[in-house]
Order: C-alpha cells, then structure tokens, then sequence
C-alpha cells in the first residue's frame, strides 16, 4: 500500500490551528462539548498565547461541521468594528448559499441588505468605521446579529478580545446578554469568545448575574507527554526520527507551549531539507536541533527585543521597582518558580533604596499580553517564572551579562537553555543520564 504524503508546513503548524498532529485535550473539549450543548451557555476560552486554544475549538468545530463566523480583534479595534466584521463575513460566506426566499426573508427582518452593507463597510476596519460613522444604519446591532446568525444557524467566534480596551470587553459582556436572551428562539445561538489572559474576566468584562449563563474553559499549557505526542505524529507522517535526546530538548525548550514544539520541529526538518514525507526514513542529529536553535533565535532576535522592550517600558521614573528589577531578581534566586516572597526579599536586598509598595500588581502586570506574558503566575503555589526559556536566555543577556558582543549573543542564549535543560530533565529523568542528552 502506497504511503500519503504531507509537507511539513502541513504536519507542523506553529503559526496556525493543529490538524494532523492534533492532540485531544479530553478535560477541555469535555467542557467545550457540554456548553455547546447548553442553550443559552455562552463561552470564553482563555490560556497563555501558544497553548493551543484555537485548535481545541477548530478540531471541535471541524469534527461536529458546526457554521461559524470568525472576527479577529486587533488593539484599539471598536466593538462597532466587530459587529460590521460579522455582517460582513456572513455576506461572504452564508448569503451566497441561501435560497432567495430566505435571504429576502432575512433582510426584511432586519430592515436592510446585508450585502449591500457589507459592500460599504467592507471588513469593518477601524479607519472605515470612523470614515462612514454617521451613515452607519440604527439596525446594525447585536440583536439583528444574534437573529440573523440564529436563522443560519452559525455561532460567532471572537478571537484574541483581551487585545481590546475594557470599555469595548463591556460591549462584548451586553452583546452576550443579547445573544443568551435570543436562544430561546434560536437553541445554537453562541458568542465564543477567546483570550490569552490569566483569568476569563480579563477576557470579558461581564457582570456576575451572568456567572451561570458563561462557560470559562481554562487551557493549560501541555504536559511532557503531549508536547511528546505531537513529534511522535509528525515523525509518523513525515517518516523521520527525533531521537529522545533531541524531542526532550524541543519539549524544555516548549515550556508547555506546543506553538514552539511545532516551530522547533519544522526547523529541525529544514536543516535537512526535508519539504515532506521521505521515502527512507531519516533520523535528526545533534547538528540539526543546534541548526533549528540558531535559526529560532534568528528569526526571533527582534522580537525577543521588543518583547523586552514592551515589558520593561515605563512612562516615567519612579521610586518603586521597576519592570526590569523584578526580571533581574528572578534570575537571581536561580529557581524555575520563586515566590512572592522571595522575589520581594530579593528586591529589598538588592535595591534597599527603592520602595517595595504594590510589588504584587507590578508583578502580575507582567503576566498580561500588555507587557508581552513574560511572566507566568502559577495560582496553586503562589509562585512566578518566565514564560518562555528564550526570553528568559535574552533577560540574561540584558540584565546579567551586558558585556556580551553581539556576535556571540547565540552561543550565550544555547548557554543558557541548557543550563535550562539541566533543570527541566532532573524533573522528569535519571540526573545521571544528562552528559549524553547534553552532547557531552
């Protein structure tokens, strides 16, 4: 029998929803399953960014052939922009597959032609809102939304909301009210909204008279078997080999993330110029992964510095610590999570000028999207640590080892990740089995 072939850019996807190296997470598709069958239950899907909510929802959508329309938000995006942005898409994609009868039925419901106003408005962008303000119809609202898309029998999918302003998350919270009031006419009527936050109230700002009637689906960064999971189906596929040395590598180096499990493999492929599945198996090296670190590191250099940039900027001086003192702190302790605790002691004994007040708000600021989700808060434990073992290898280069040439910012970050690793494989492995994982 005859072997199917994939190309990489098929099997692994960093930047795009996983299909063939899909992992099922059960717990959270189990929830999303059951408030899709609740009438009336409106969700909010949230994680760090990289932790594969989109394709949780996709793989969900996919499997059950359920209609939707997807918007995607952008900073400083106006709730008006969205509501346009779904008219639109429904012009594009549903209109056109509708009897006539029924499109005429659904613009005199409403009032007015939805191609029409999709041909005005476009994509509902924010310059073309400001533009055509004024002439924007009364009956481009949420509730003519919710009636046309329960007519057609298609959900509303909102991604990244935690980019917007929180007067906007407000909108979203009565477009939601809105939509649980119109199910009970329309039994599939749904607003999913997602964001990469650390709790769903920061991906909506909703009253809590609506507790009962919103489903906040947490997903969790993947475990070693997971992240696991998805190179063994890529190898499959592809019909190659990641030694164990090199996919525990790409898994520490993942810190949870499948986005980087999926980008680090790519790259291990192109060192060898594999496009697709091979007709005889090829096994990866040592060489290849130092290719993939190389090329990552390349390929992320700027935004690894804007990413710093972003989450030590300060608008002014001031007294207290600064973004960059907490940063220089946890890489002191020289632990993989540290607690409030220690990380206030240390900043009192480094900088016993500085005032230690509201020490937990500058913290978690660092967790948000807003300073880049440098940082992670581990709830359970009442701890903190980098979210990405790269930034945390570019922390070091800014903060601990300035003296650094430029030219050899790459051999010092490889440095860095495998004392990284050193960490990571004394969790889950025999310590004394390191020398050989390592290359030594």
């Amino acid at each position: 029998m005859k072997k199917e072939k994939y190309t990489v850019e098929d099997v692994f996807t960093p930047s795009s929803p996983a299909e063939l190296t899909y992992v099922k997470r059960e717990n959270e598709n189990k929830l999303l399953n059951r408030a899709l069958k609740t009438i009336g239950k409106q969700i909010i899907i949230y994680g760090n960014s990289g932790c594969g909510k989109t394709s949780l929802l996709n793989n969900k959508i996919k499997n059950d052939s359920i209609k939707f329309i997807k918007t995607k938000c952008v900073k400083g995006m106006p709730f008006e922009s969205i509501i346009i942005n779904a008219f639109s898409q429904l012009s594009i994609n549903y209109l056109d597959g509708i009897e006539k009868s029924k499109e005429n039925e659904l613009n005199g419901e409403l009032g007015f032609d939805i191609k029409i106003l999709a041909a005005k408005f476009g994509s509902g962008d924010k310059e073309n809102i400001k533009k055509n303000w004024k002439t924007l119809p009364p009956q481009l609202n949420e509730q003519n939304l919710a009636k046309t898309l329960g007519n057609l029998d298609t959900i509303w999918i909102i991604e990244d909301f935690h980019k917007l302003n929180p007067e906007e998350k407000i909108k979203l919270s009565q477009a939601m009210k809105v939509f649980m009031d119109t199910s009970e006419e329309y039994k599939n009527l749904k607003i999913i909204a997602t964001g990469a936050v650390n709790t769903a109230r920061q991906v909506v700002e909703y009253d809590p008279e609506m507790n009962n009637r919103v489903s906040e689906i947490f997903v969790p960064l993947m475990d070693y078997d997971s992240l696991n999971n998805i190179i063994e189906k890529g190898s499959s596929l592809l019909n190659v080999e990641f030694p164990d040395s090199i996919k525990q590598k790409i898994i520490a180096y993942s810190n949870g993330l499948p986005s980087v499990t999926h980008q680090l493999s790519s790259l291990i492929c192109e060192s060898r110029e594999i496009s697709g599945t091979v007709a005889k198996k090829v096994t990866f090296t040592t060489k290849d992964l130092d290719y993939a670190i190389d090329e990552y590191i390349n390929e992320k250099s700027d935004t690894l510095k804007n990413t710093y940039e972003v989450a030590t900027k300060i608008k002014k001086e001031r007294k207290i610590f600064k973004p960059e003192n907490i940063l220089q702190a946890i890489l002191s302790i020289n632990k993989e999570e540290v607690s409030y605790q220690e990380i206030g002691a240390e900043l009192k004994f480094r900088f016993k000028d500085l005032k230690a007040n509201n020490l937990r708000v500058f913290l978690n600021e660092l967790t948000l999207s807003e300073r880049g989700e440098v940082i992670r808060y581990n709830k359970n434990a009442d701890s903190y640590s980098f979210s990405n073992p790269f930034f945390k290898g570019y922390c070091h280069l800014k903060l601990m080892r300035d003296n650094v040439s430029s030219k050899n910012q790459n051999d010092v970050l490889k440095e860095i990740l495998d004392e990284e690793f050193r960490k990571f494989y004394s969790e889950h492995f025999d310590i004394d089995d390191i020398g050989d994982n390592l290359g030594y």
